[in-house]
């Protein structure tokens, strides 16, 4: 979690006044997201880091324990604690805010860190909660619904999805040396193509593999 919350908290309020006011002069603008670059040069000028550090600050939260007790040679809470200390990270600001977002459905985040848990709280609110549609966060899903209504489109003739895997082998270069080939598992020929499509129901595939089932049953308690 980036250790400064309170600078995203304040980009996110001046980056809407900006887009605000752009809308109202006739000239929309994106909304921005702090970068890498920007979290890392705010705390350079803050003196918390210097010019070359891979990166800003970030606290690691451990919502559960790892370390079992009894079975480290080294006491436990000492090693939390040096595995809680803040550090250094090159990557991107924005992927671990998302990460904790995530994890504000947890009671224990709250428990272990009441003041980061409000200001993602208040982050969470600012990027999502509002009307515009445009939060740095958010992931562009379409509305609108496939023209069938299915997964995959079928053909008219056999019923079958257009895709690759479905279709038989009649339609990979017209090769008839493809139509079976010899199972092992079932000593026969069989089907060179997957057949367990969205068309099939769960009783022609127990039907199908009820074979290789009890085959396998028979050899596990030889």
């Amino acid at each position: 979690m980036p250790l400064d919350l309170d600078f995203f908290i304040k980009f996110e309020i001046m980056d809407r006044d900006r887009c605000k006011k752009a809308a109202e002069e006739g000239f929309p603008s994106r909304r921005m997201a702090p970068t890498f670059e920007d979290y890392k040069q705010h705390q350079v000028e803050q003196g918390i880091i210097t010019a070359d550090a891979i990166g800003g600050k970030y606290l690691p939260i451990f919502l559960k324990s790892y370390l079992h007790v009894g079975l480290l040679d080294f006491d436990i809470t000492e090693a939390t604690e040096a595995f809680s200390k803040p550090r250094e990270w090159h990557g991107a600001p924005m992927a671990s805010i998302r990460r904790c977002i995530h994890a504000l459905g947890s009671p224990r985040l709250g428990m272990r860190n009441p003041a980061a848990y409000h200001k993602l709280q208040r982050l969470y609110e600012l990027y999502f909660c509002n009307n515009d549609n445009s939060s740095p966060l958010s992931i562009t899903l379409s509305d609108h619904p496939t023209q069938s209504g299915k997964k995959r489109q079928y053909g008219d003739s056999t019923g079958e999805p257009h895709s690759k895997r479905h279709q038989g082998p009649q339609a990979d270069s017209g090769s008839s040396s493809r139509e079976t080939t010899f199972c092992p598992t079932l000593q026969r020929e069989v089907r060179a193509y997957w057949t367990l499509g969205p068309d099939v129901s769960a009783e022609e595939a127990v039907r199908q593999f009820a074979p290789i089932l009890s085959q396998s049953l028979k050899t596990t308690h030889a």
